[in-house]
């Protein structure tokens, strides 16, 4: 009880946890916002037909965003699949990502903006796929019944839909900068630690003084390296250093990096 009050008591993470719930708050909102000349009872009938298939699992996922066929429907999924492409991309099968992989931060930077224009690939072909298939399965089709089934107007719903992602990836990084994935401080019996999150963000480092424990993660796709792992320490300076890895386990060669 008494860690919880402390946890309470911490202005910096109770920041954290509120700009968090706001961003949470503001995704459920977005998933009731159709989408323009959608006929939301049409598609909402449509997936009652169908709640318990696959349809009904993939709407689960995103919060009912598909049922609503909302700005947000497609959700970061797109952003997911163009993810695990790259990474096994990265296997000696395109050179230069896998020589990316390794050039530490700028390395990391130069894939995530790759895949994050993938993603935006992905996601205008999947919402132009996916609401031709809507519009063709039948119950009347998913437009409004003054709107006509034009090119034109799959165009401009699928740019609508990747729209919608794109504005879930900058929700998503304002979160890790502003919110708990970026790590935070908290104080626990007059002892500062340190709980690292997504953080390729190394000016962050900077600011985080007299710090008696440091929780490093390492090895996961928004985790830092070892290398990075090995930066932060320098930049924060703790008394006791606890880096963990989440993939495989590291040697010798890795522990002298966190020499201070």
């Amino acid at each position: 009880m008494e860690n919880i009050i402390s946890v309470l008591k911490n202005k910096g993470v109770m920041k954290k946890i509120g700009f968090t719930l706001l961003a949470f708050f503001i995704y459920k909102a977005a998933t009731y916002i159709h989408i323009p000349l959608i006929n939301p009872d049409n598609i909402s009938q449509f997936f009652d037909d169908t709640d318990s298939g696959i349809l009904g699992i993939a709407n689960a996922f995103t919060g009912n965003a598909l049922k609503n066929y909302s700005i947000i429907a497609l959700g970061i999924g797109p952003y997911i699949t163009a993810s695990i492409v790259v990474q096994l991309l990265q296997m000696d099968i395109i050179p230069v990502l896998k020589e990316w992989s390794e050039e530490g931060e700028t390395g990391k930077q130069k894939i995530n903006q790759l895949t994050r224009y993938l993603a935006i690939g992905l996601a205008f072909a999947q919402a132009l796929a996916m609401t031709l298939g809507f519009e063709a399965s039948g119950g009347g089709g998913i437009l409004n019944i003054q709107t006509e089934g034009t090119f034109i107007v799959y165009v401009y719903i699928a740019i609508v839909m990747t729209a919608g992602t794109a504005f879930l990836l900058w929700l998503s990084d304002q979160i890790t900068l502003k919110g708990v994935g970026n790590g935070y401080v908290i104080s626990i019996g007059g002892k500062r630690a340190y709980v690292s999150g997504d953080t390729g963000n190394m000016p962050e480092m900077n600011s985080i003084k007299d710090i008696d424990f440091a929780f490093l993660s390492m090895n996961l796709p928004y985790t830092m390296d070892v290398d990075e792992a090995a930066l932060a320490t320098k930049l924060i300076h703790p008394k006791v250093i606890y880096p963990y890895h989440y993939r495989g386990q590291g040697g010798y060669s890795d522990l002298i990096k966190f020499k201070i």
